[in-house]
């Protein structure tokens, strides 16, 4: 009797770090040596618990003080934009208690030591109370960039005057943020001493150590968005929703985090706006012919093929030896240009340059950059607004040089990669889908498109390592070396398409 009464009393002590939130089911996981884990790792979950609570309850406040920026009308797409932004959420909570997590959960750590935790205590407000208060004070400048804030939010720090003069006014018409960080610092000062890290009680042991290693693993991959081949980053919101949403899915600390080695752009002024009007004048209008006349727009269906790697070199305009017939014969019927200056050098800058008229201008793609969320102008998002409908076709995987992201945030309604394609049959083991399937497959596409159109196809990369199909291994240009043998076969490939195509009903009412 007296052993069950002791036995109450401890599991009582064991409760009073938090008894609001802890059940008498949780004893298992904390009480002594039947634990299955050290006492300190479910304090710790609780703790994250909280910090993905206040991640929320900033989000509920940004879009309330700014829905009109955003495009939810509804409690059930909100709970949709909360299910996506949990994945960038716990990104950036982890990353910013990492070196937390990692001293809290060592079995070396002595947390029962009063100066640890101290430690501790310090290190868990310190961090989260940063980050945090950058998150509460884009809820103030989120209004004058219209995305969240980024690691250029140092550099305006950095130019103290101006930052000091402007500071004041910020705190007088945001008066309610500072309001916001007191409420915020005082959270975290109560989990912190409420939900103190204890002592790791069975010290360090064999179980111990792969429990710490394996929550440490598991941490990295939080960090990292989960096990894809690329870690998260800002584009990954755009593919998610509208891209007016993407302020609200993402958080600023994973902003900020996520651009803080990003190349940034250097402001160059060369001319005055006035200036430049008397050298070219971007803005033009057609709404008239040669004569006064007015143009009508023709509600013309458009397709843009982007041929990887096609060089002049290789075409017979090169004034060497031809590699493609097919695409000779058609610029003898079509409007050909002998020269052309290149603004981009890769394929992942190579599409916004085509389609958005953003050159390349920084080492990082522009999807990757600290931009990528930016709302651009491109041709598809022209286009629907005089009623087209829009896709982008890439036989790549899905997430390739995140032209997914790109393509979403530059108006795009439907995206085409291998996995639409849906036969893994035709993948050439590297790059992707072999482009005389998928060029047939993007012409049986358009055809149940409603038109008018306007769709994009990028074809696959002619460069090695390039595998031919076994069907064209005794083909002429099978016997070809490096990058001629699949620049040839993606001639032949476009030769196929054009066949198919021209069999359409959409074909004759088509600017290709």
């Amino acid at each position: 009797m007296a052993l069950a009464t002791n036995y109450r009393a401890q599991a009582k002590n064991n409760l009073n770090f938090a008894t609001p939130f802890v059940n008498r089911r949780e004893l298992f996981f904390m009480n002594g040596t039947k634990s299955l884990f050290p006492e300190v790792y479910p304090k710790v979950l609780v703790q994250l618990g909280y910090l993905l609570l206040i991640s929320q309850l900033i989000r509920i406040a940004f879009l309330g003080i700014h829905f009109q920026y955003f495009s939810v009308n509804s409690l059930s797409e909100y709970f949709e934009i909360f299910y996506y932004s949990l994945r960038f959420d716990l990104s950036s909570i982890v990353t910013v208690n990492f070196l937390y997590l990692a001293l809290a959960l060592c079995p070396f750590t002595k947390t029962s030591s009063r100066l640890i935790k101290r430690l501790l205590s310090f290190l868990f407000v310190l961090s989260n109370g940063v980050a945090f208060i950058f998150d509460i004070a884009d809820i103030g400048y989120f209004p004058y960039v219209r995305r969240r804030m980024t690691a250029e939010v140092f550099h305006l720090i950095e130019k103290k005057s101006d930052f000091l003069d402007l500071l004041p006014n910020y705190l007088q018409k945001f008066w309610y943020v500072s309001i916001l960080i007191v409420v915020l610092m005082v959270f975290l000062l109560f989990i912190a001493k409420r939900i103190a890290a204890i002592s790791n009680s069975q010290g360090l042991t064999i179980r111990n150590a792969v429990l710490y290693l394996l929550c440490m693993g598991g941490a990295v991959i939080t960090v990292r968005g989960g096990l894809q081949l690329r870690p998260i980053t800002l584009s990954n919101a755009v593919v998610i929703d509208e891209s007016e949403n993407i302020p609200l899915i993402l958080n600023t600390p994973f902003s900020i985090l996520k651009t803080l080695e990003s190349e940034k752009l250097e402001d160059l002024t060369f001319f005055t706006n006035e200036e430049l009007k008397t050298y070219f004048n971007p803005i033009k209008n057609y709404g008239a012919g040669p004569h006064g006349e007015r143009q009508i727009f023709k509600n013309q269906n458009v397709v843009v093929i982007i041929l990887e790697s096609f060089g002049k070199g290789f075409t017979g305009i090169g004034g060497r030896k031809s590699f493609t017939p097919f695409l000779d014969s058609l610029m003898e019927v079509s409007r050909t240009f002998d020269f052309a200056f290149a603004n981009a050098y890769r394929s992942a800058d190579g599409i916004p340059a085509i389609l958005s008229s953003i050159p390349y201008f920084m080492n990082d793609p522009f999807p990757l950059s600290p931009y990528a969320t930016n709302q651009i102008d491109a041709l598809p998002s022209l286009l629907k607004q005089k009623g087209y409908a829009t896709s982008f076709f890439h036989g790549g995987t899905n997430g390739t040089m995140s032209f997914d992201s790109y393509c979403k945030n530059a108006g795009f309604d439907k995206y085409f990669g291998r996995k639409e394609y849906g036969n893994d049959d035709d993948y050439d083991g590297t790059w992707g889908i072999w482009d005389e399937h998928f060029l047939q497959y993007f012409s049986q596409t358009l055809s149940t498109e409603k038109e008018p159109f306007f769709s994009t196809v990028f074809t696959l990369s002619s460069h090695e390592p390039f595998a031919i199909p076994k069907k064209d291994r005794n083909q002429p240009f099978a016997k070809l070396k490096g990058i001629e043998r699949g620049v040839a076969y993606a001639d032949r490939a476009l030769q196929l398409f054009f066949q198919t195509a021209s069999k359409t009903s959409w074909f004759d009412n088509t600017l290709l």
